[in-house]
């Protein structure tokens, strides 16, 4: 994921979200909140937000919504 590629941000999030729900461990999750911010868009927002709920994850997760928010350019 982390490399260079053509895939827009919303596929690239798709894989994320893939990714995130076969997360079993903390150190899984935060890899992933960790890639979330280099494709942001409304998916990806949503992936972090859903993980706030989190316990093990939630100050990560909060990061990745200011972070995407601060880049996401809303219609």
């Amino acid at each position: 994921m982390a490399l260079p590629s053509q895939r827009p941000d919303a596929e690239s999030a798709h894989l994320l979200a893939e990714a995130m729900t076969l997360a079993k461990q903390p150190a899984e999750k935060r890899q992933v909140l960790a890639l979330l911010g280099n494709y942001p868009c409304k998916e990806t927002l949503d992936i972090a937000q859903a993980a706030v709920a989190d316990e093990s994850v939630s100050k990560e997760a909060k990061a990745a919504v200011d972070k995407i928010n601060s880049l996401v350019k809303y219609k």
